[in-house]
């Protein structure tokens, strides 16, 4: 006896044998089912457990090592990318009146899943006493803080000078041809990634990192533009040549480039003050007392000394 998919395939074969409502259905295509979102995702469904983070899985994320860490981490920043991108598909096809309830379940499912890394990466970051400290920070979140818990060895850090030249923000660093980079290209990218949320908080109630670094910041700029400080973050004006039509071209100063914007060099003393206050830290908890005091202030005459705040722990 022949199966009901030969007979359909014979009756596709043959039209003129269907009747008009067997036609129809063979020759019409099928309309998928509108998919639903995370939400609406019975719980016993596999979509939904991969998502949610159970007491298993909190264990182990406070089991994560330093190396899965940075692992996750690097995952965490991918996913959210590809939510920033299925949400610009969203909205791009909206615009344009397309049906977007597959790109809309995309985003969602993707920015579930960010927020249950992160969920995660809070649960680690718990179990390290220098990453709890540095969620304390206005600004500072799990995922940063989990990032530099993961890269930054305090053993093998005696000043906070090595953090900075470790995570490329020392500005006599060359990277030749041919040589291995000398600095860490991951630490470099989360430590701008500091900068950028200290902006974005610049105006919050806590003000304690605030009043030092816009102070800071001012008076380098004013002096920029008076044409006196020539911006160490700037590359060599002899490692590359400039045309006379080129906007940098006026800036040189020195052999050095200037011309930073404002908000730039806020942005590098906000992460390296951060970074030092990281390494006070961290280096009291691996070794019991704070770490040497700086040289300018051993040596240099200078008395000031800006202490970590939020510590010790309350």
């Amino acid at each position: 006896m022949p199966s009901e998919r030969a007979i359909q395939q014979e009756r596709t074969m043959l039209p003129e044998r269907t009747k008009p409502s067997e036609r129809h259905a063979l020759m019409s295509p099928r309309r998928p089912k509108p998919l639903p979102t995370p939400e609406e995702l019975p719980d016993d469904t596999m979509l939904v457990a991969f998502a949610k983070l159970s007491a298993d899985l909190k264990k182990g994320a406070r089991e994560l090592t330093p190396s899965q860490a940075r692992y996750v981490v690097d995952t965490y920043y991918q996913i959210q990318q590809f939510r920033i991108e299925a949400a610009n598909q969203v909205r791009a096809a909206t615009a344009q009146g397309e049906p977007v309830a597959f790109l809309e379940w995309i985003a969602l499912l993707t920015k579930r899943l960010e927020g249950t890394i992160r969920s995660a990466l809070n649960e680690y970051t718990e179990t390290v006493v220098v990453a709890r400290w540095a969620k304390s920070i206005t600004g500072i979140g799990p995922v940063i803080s989990a990032g530099l818990a993961a890269h930054i060895d305090i053993r093998r850090a005696e000043t906070a000078g090595a953090i900075w030249r470790f995570a490329g923000l020392d500005p006599t660093q060359v990277w030749e041809k041919k040589t291995k980079r000398p600095w860490n290209a991951a630490l470099k990218t989360l430590c701008w990634k500091i900068g950028e949320s200290f902006v974005k908080v610049h105006n919050h109630e806590d003000r304690h990192l605030r009043t030092r670094v816009c102070g800071a910041q001012g008076g380098r700029a004013c002096e920029e533009r008076r044409g006196r400080v020539c911006h160490p973050r700037r590359p060599p004006a002899d490692r590359k040549e400039f045309s006379e039509a080129h906007p940098d071209a006026r800036c040189v100063r020195g052999g050095w480039l200037i011309g930073w914007t404002y908000p730039c060099a806020g942005e590098a003393v906000r992460g390296e003050l951060f970074l030092s206050h990281y390494h006070h830290v961290a280096y009291e908890v691996e070794h019991g007392h704070p770490p040497a005091k700086p040289y300018i202030i051993e040596h240099g005459g200078h008395t000031h000394f800006l202490a970590p705040p939020n510590w010790p722990l309350r």
